[in-house]
């Protein structure tokens, strides 16, 4: 889609240019028309290969190459956020909303709540007490959500500033593959500017783990009591991250790494690696430092 094609009254069209997403800087999107807010963050733009378009303000205008589309807003926010909405509701860039499809061999508990749409449950998933599937959700085969437990739901600090994205509609999906084990209170939230929160086949949800919009978890991971998954995080496969531990937004963790209790990662874990501390660094050293302070 080009911006020239978009409906202007929230901006004004500076420079043309295509687009394929919606994405916030660092965020893993092709093409995509992001968000600046001040001259701070000209750095991190130049640094994000996937930009191809730019909405910001006019006294940070002068400062985006001109390699980029740009729209010009008063509040480049606002502007952004009702791009997103108007291309939910007004277009099919998104894709089409589909209706509810669950399987007779599914078990749904009474009290369970399951959206109207878009939604797809699929032979042998079990949906809990108070286990709430919101829209947007595909559940493959023999997927368990326990009790408390929320797919679909939507990040209230989407900016990542603590400050409310206002009505941004969700237009992502969750994507659960067969064998997930979701235990009881856990949180999994779907994306705002599209694309897919995922989990990988097999893989085992403690209570009270909260998943970020947008992260990728592999199969045959354990993800224990309390642990929290930033935005955009990405897990590979057979991956062990213990309870109370913490792993920052866009982070990367290799096959088979662990993630030791309490720990919050920062920066890429290697494929194998044992982490630990805060914040985290490699699990012997951690330990060799240790004994040195004693």
């Amino acid at each position: 889609m080009k911006l020239s094609e978009l409906r202007a009254d929230s901006f004004t069209l500076a420079r043309d240019g295509d687009f394929t997403s919606l994405g916030l800087l660092g965020q893993r999107k092709k093409v995509k028309l992001t968000l600046v807010e001040g001259k701070r963050e000209i750095a991190a733009l130049e640094q994000d290969a996937d930009v191809s378009c730019v909405v910001t303000d006019k006294g940070t205008s002068g400062s985006v190459p001109s390699r980029f589309g740009l729209c010009v807003a008063d509040s480049p926010r606002a502007a952004f956020i009702s791009i997103h909405n108007w291309l939910a509701t007004d277009t099919e860039f998104y894709g089409r909303k589909t209706s509810c499809s669950v399987s007779r061999k599914a078990r749904i508990h009474p009290t369970a709540v399951i959206a109207s749409e878009c939604v797809e449950i699929r032979d042998n998933c079990e949906i809990g007490p108070r286990a709430i599937v919101l829209e947007r959700s595909i559940l493959e085969e023999g997927v368990t959500v326990g009790p408390g437990s929320v797919v679909g739901s939507v990040t209230g600090d989407l900016f990542g500033d603590g400050i409310s994205a206002g009505q941004a509609e969700p237009t992502g999906w969750v994507r659960i593959a067969k064998m997930v084990d979701i235990h009881g209170n856990c949180t999994l939230n779907c994306p705002v500017f599209g694309g897919e929160t995922s989990i990988g086949e097999y893989t085992k949800f403690d209570n009270l783990v909260s998943v970020g919009q947008g992260a990728c978890i592999g199969k045959r991971c354990l993800l224990v009591a309390s642990c929290v998954l930033g935005d955009d995080v990405v897990i590979g496969d057979d991956v062990w991250v213990g309870p109370n531990a913490t792993i920052a937004r866009g982070v990367v963790v290799g096959n088979k790494a662990y993630v030791t209790l309490g720990s919050v990662v920062m920066d890429n874990v290697e494929p194998g690696k044992k982490v630990t501390g805060n914040f985290a660094i490699d699990h012997d050293k951690f330990l060799a430092s240790l004994r040195r302070i004693r």
